[in-house]
């Protein structure tokens, strides 16, 4: 089980890399004026992946994303915004552009 995670987040990190990285990414980022909103399922349950609290988000999730972000070629301004609705929703919330992007134990399937 533990090299099925190891192999998984390796492939969300380079995945994540791979979109980020762009140049096109690149100078969109540098042309933004505005934080981009990263959701984050609120969880009531199992929080070792995306725990919400008074204090911040943490969590396995959260520490992927920032340890692919620290590795960008820009900086890259964001801000994490709690998402207290179903998993549809949230990525529905991505890509209608409410929000720019979701971290989170997330899963997309073909249904």
């Amino acid at each position: 089980m533990e090299e099925h995670r190891r192999l998984a987040m390796a492939a969300a990190f380079v995945i994540l890399l791979t979109v980020w990285s762009s140049p096109a990414m690149a100078m969109a980022a540098a042309a933004a004026t505005e934080k981009l909103k990263i959701a984050v399922p609120l969880k009531h349950g199992f929080r070792a992946f995306v725990n919400v609290t008074d204090q911040g988000v943490t969590g396995y999730c959260i520490d992927l994303f920032e340890a692919a972000v620290n590795k960008l070629p820009y900086r890259l301004i964001y801000e994490f915004v709690v998402f207290d609705r179903s998993y549809d929703e949230l990525v529905q919330s991505v890509s209608s552009g409410i929000n720019d992007a979701a971290v989170g134990d997330i899963t997309i399937i073909a249904d």
